[in-house]
């Protein structure tokens, strides 16, 4: 795979209309949790994945600063839908279209979003401690 790097200021340009997205609409954007196999792009309907969880974004949904999307507060999920392994994630807006996909592990591992325990148990509470979004 190639590797692209880009200015600052397009970095942060770029970031910048991924948090539009995000808080396009009228309330809040969310991220949706699943399990099963991602999804080829956020075009793609959930057919086979399980939802695990959704957790909401603050609004406006974060900061953005020299190509990197910081997340405020994220409110968490009391209660998790179902039970499952976390392996990606889908960002929508308010509107509910979808933005991004986003892989996961567990903290040692080297997906967009690290949970400390990516085994889910249906009915317990699910938390984002933090979120970021960084354009290299």
């Amino acid at each position: 795979m190639a590797t692209i790097k880009f200015n600052s200021t397009l970095r942060t340009s770029i970031i910048q209309l991924i948090a539009d997205s995000i808080n396009a609409g009228t309330g809040t954007g969310y991220i949706e949790i699943y399990s099963g196999t991602q999804p080829s792009s956020p075009q793609v309907l959930v057919t086979n994945q399980v939802k695990l969880s959704t957790l909401t974004f603050s609004d406006p949904c974060g900061l953005v600063s020299t190509g990197t999307l910081t997340f405020s507060d994220i409110t968490r999920d009391n209660t998790a839908d179902n039970s499952g392994t976390a392996t990606w994630a889908r960002v929508f807006n308010a509107d509910n279209v979808a933005v991004c996909d986003l892989d996961i592990t567990d903290d040692l591992g080297t997906g967009a979003i690290k949970l400390d325990n990516i085994y889910i148990i249906q009915g317990m509470p699910i938390l984002l401690n933090s979120m970021v979004i960084r354009l290299g």
